[in-house]
């Protein structure tokens, strides 16, 4: 067995797995089944139909972004169970349209999109066009919101295609298909999978910073001009997505840099006022949701939030962020590996075991890499001990240290006053995982088309021995990421069968 067709077959089993999954979650899944599910329903509603409006409800104290205010209940009452799968004759989210509901005067200045701030509309964007065409199709809310899941989900094949895609394309040098195998593996947590089968923002956030990376990393080998200038163009949209959160702003600024590093391309006149007009939509929302957001937030948990920090509170932020990051550290990648999202499945699984042998076999692929880098290189051999990391490896691992401080100062800030920092979650770091790997891959895969590119390996002094080398020990670590990847889609399924009793028909 060759490992060509090693390959081939983890390829092709991934690919059919991630379908089986897809048809699994959104046949299975209970409508509305996580507590922030609904309200992230009503954003992604009012980004489509009305982005351009910040109201605040007097009466119920809730944050719109958007025209509309609803009450909750109906699909609050969906939380859990599978009660939105009854029969119309009772089930009202089976009989109301989907403009019927957010629209009717029975629901006005009851609740809304309640905490819109630190968040804007970027990361509900692919779910748009599906609810302004459910809007068209005059579908009941039941119907739209299985419509718009299943768009996400469809979107989620989509990247995952390009990350398979890829990798097969540079099959043949395995230095270069590896660090898209880890792309994919962080892509394809199970934590990952699950809200890319929701209509929850963050799924978005996390496909795009995928897709950046991808880009960063695939431009930096001479990818096809035609390609090339696609995904040039696709980038300011892509900032526009991930800035649907603020936290992330410092990944996005380390995207851009490293585009003007990478591309020559970038640095023309277009690109720079493209980026800027990315950053338009994000800035507008944020500005005139930020008031409403406080008064709301202030009346639940009192004057403090939104308060400038003194010299002491910023100290204590920054060491408390430290220290919870080494307290949790254990518990945050669990929750990334193998928690799915924020709803009654991260309750009732605590994967433990599997989250342990994850870690180890992450830690022993990469540190094979390395190890068999290392070797393969004289300079390095000799000159470990002095190594500088190459100039963009620390600006990608600069925008992840920085993202965390800002997730860890958001939560200070709106959220808690207490350390470890309650309120922390795993899955808020899936869209930093991108960025760990282009810093992996600008430190261990040489980049010989681009000569201004900082490389601590310089494979044009590598011996064609050394070269094989490398290429082998990539090989076979990329095979092994291969069926990491295939354990993660199996565990997920595992737990969505266990987990939730409805019928698939």
């Amino acid at each position: 067995m060759g490992p060509r067709w090693l390959l081939d077959t983890l390829l092709w089993s991934i690919a059919v797995l991630l379908v089986v999954q897809f048809v699994i979650s959104q046949r299975l899944i209970y409508p509305f089944d996580a507590p922030d599910e609904r309200v992230h329903f009503a954003r992604a509603y009012d980004v489509a139909y009305a982005p351009g409006e910040v109201k605040l409800s007097s009466s119920a104290g809730k944050v719109s972004v958007g025209a509309f205010f609803y009450d909750p209940q109906p699909i609050h009452d969906c939380y859990g169970k599978p009660d939105c799968l009854l029969p119309s004759s009772t089930s009202e989210l089976t009989r109301l349209r989907l403009h019927q509901f957010f629209q009717s005067d029975s629901f006005l200045g009851a609740a809304g999109s309640d905490n819109s701030f630190p968040y804007s509309g970027g990361n509900y964007l692919h779910l748009m066009p599906s609810l302004r065409l459910a809007g068209l199709l005059r579908l009941t809310v039941l119907q739209a919101y299985q419509f718009a899941r299943a768009s996400s989900g469809l979107l989620f094949l989509g990247v995952s295609a390009l990350l398979l895609v890829s990798i097969w394309r540079q099959r043949l040098n395995a230095s270069r298909a590896f660090p898209i195998a880890l792309l994919g593996l962080g892509f394809w947590l199970p934590s990952s999978i699950f809200l890319a089968n929701s209509v929850s923002g963050d799924f978005l956030v996390t496909g795009a910073s995928v897709l950046i990376a991808l880009f960063l990393i695939t431009a930096s080998w001479g990818a096809t001009p035609r390609i090339y200038r696609l995904g040039l163009v696709l980038q300011p949209l892509l900032y526009c997505m991930v800035l649907g959160k603020l936290p992330y702003l410092p990944i996005v600024m380390a995207a851009i840099v490293l585009t003007w590093l990478r591309c020559p391309q970038a640095r023309k006149g277009w690109f720079v006022g493209a980026t800027l007009l990315s950053f338009g939509w994000p800035l507008w929302w944020y500005v005139h949701s930020r008031e409403a957001v406080l008064q709301l937030f202030q009346s639940q948990r009192g004057d403090w939030v939104g308060a400038r920090l003194s010299s002491a509170e910023l100290l204590e932020w920054v060491l408390g962020s430290m220290g919870t990051l080494v307290s949790q550290a254990g518990d945050l990648y669990r929750q990334m590996v193998g928690v799915f999202g924020n709803g009654p499945v991260a309750r009732l699984f605590l994967p433990e075991a599997f989250s342990l042998i994850h870690a180890v076999l992450v830690l022993v692929i990469l540190g094979s890499v390395v190890v068999g880098s290392i070797q393969a290189s004289p300079s390095w051999r000799h000159g470990f001990l002095g190594f500088r990391p190459p100039r963009d490896a620390v600006v990608s691992l600069l925008g992840v240290m920085l993202s965390y401080f800002m997730i860890c100062y958001g939560l200070r800030v709106y959220w808690t006053t207490s350390y470890p920092l309650d309120g922390l979650q795993g899955r808020y770091f899936l869209p930093l995982l991108p960025w760990l790997v282009v810093a992996f891959e600008a430190c261990f895969v040489p980049h010989p088309e681009i000569p201004n590119l900082a490389s601590p390996l310089p494979s044009a002094a590598l011996l064609p021995a050394s070269r094989g080398l490398v290429n082998s020990t990539f090989s076979r670590a990329m095979c092994a990421v291969l069926v990491v990847s295939m354990c993660q889609l199996i565990f997920y399924l595992k737990n969505i069968f266990h987990h939730y009793s409805a019928s698939f028909l």
